[in-house]
């Protein structure tokens, strides 16, 4: 999944005048973080409803957002040992859910994906956080969203 990023905002510079006290900030920590357990919840549930474990659900998503990464780097980006990785792979791929294709110099390394039955087994997680993200923006404005998602956008970099 790409996601774009709002040029017009990130070209404009910070302003040096925005100053914010620490409870201002320890609010927005606990809101994101209050938020973060909101999505997961939904997630969990979900993911139950699909059959899939954490390690597959993280797996699966993260491959949702970054198509093409190698069997190493998930396996890093998931903190996972060789061995578990290997078998959460496994897994996955003996229910259709990634593709694996050749890549890197030689050809030897191993890219994964997202099969088209991987895609379809997040689509109704997907649409429940959609969901529920859709009903805190709609609340909240349109003008107050592109704020937020900058905001989020530079949290991350």
């Amino acid at each position: 999944m790409t996601h774009e990023v709002n040029n017009t905002a990130a070209a404009r510079p910070a302003d040096p005048r925005l100053f914010l006290r620490d409870e201002e900030l320890d609010r927005s920590v606990d809101l994101l973080l209050a938020a973060g357990r909101r999505l997961a919840e939904t997630a969990e549930t979900t993911r139950r409803a699909q059959n899939l474990s954490e390690p597959a659900f993280a797996l699966l998503f993260l491959l949702r957002a970054e198509p093409g990464l190698s069997v190493t780097e998930a396996r890093a980006r998931l903190c996972a040992t060789t061995p578990t990785f290997a078998r959460l792979i496994a897994d996955l791929d003996s229910r259709g859910l990634i593709a694996k294709s050749r890549g890197g110099r030689d050809g030897r390394e191993r890219r994964l994906s997202l099969s088209e039955d991987g895609v379809s087994v997040l689509a109704p997680i997907s649409e429940a956080l959609r969901d529920a993200v859709r009903g805190a923006w709609r609340e909240t404005g349109a003008d107050r969203v592109t704020g937020a998602v900058a905001a989020l956008e530079a949290l991350i970099k």
